[in-house]
């Protein structure tokens, strides 16, 4: 912003100022000498440069934040995958090894993996992912 046009919006503000403030609380800036017009003038200007700084730095400081919430979400993201493929392998090598040394307790193994992810709601997540599908759906016809 030029410094005339920031000039003319810190006089229009102040004209603002003394209009709202003269009529309310007996403020009248028509008795100012010449250096007290500046000081003030000089104190909104300051204002205002304050103002813009601390709002650049709130938004640097909220981009930031994102960020760091950004990174955050991918590492667990990668946490959990690693440990998802560690089970899996883990529950793919206990069953080649019950295949190939007692295969008499390869059924009742199979039971028990059933069990296990029945018990973990597995179906109930398939059952939640489908209807956060149909939520989805239904916002995106709301918007049309």
């Amino acid at each position: 912003m030029l410094p005339d046009k920031r000039v003319e919006k810190v006089l229009e503000q102040l004209q603002i100022l003394s209009m709202k403030k003269g009529r309310d609380t007996g403020f009248d800036m028509s008795k100012f000498n010449e250096g007290q017009i500046d000081k003030l003038l000089g104190i909104l200007e300051k204002n205002e440069d304050n103002a813009y700084k601390y709002h650049t730095k709130k938004i640097d400081a909220d981009i930031t934040i994102s960020s760091k919430k950004i990174d955050a979400s991918i590492v667990d993201q990668k946490t959990f995958r690693y440990s998802l493929l560690v089970t899996l392998a883990i529950i793919a090598g206990l069953t080649a090894v019950l295949i190939l040394y007692k295969p008499e307790f390869f059924i009742p193994w199979l039971t028990f993996l059933t069990g296990i992810v029945g018990g973990f709601g597995l179906g109930k997540l398939k059952n939640k992912k489908h209807s956060l599908k149909k939520e989805d759906e239904d916002s995106d016809d709301s918007e049309d």
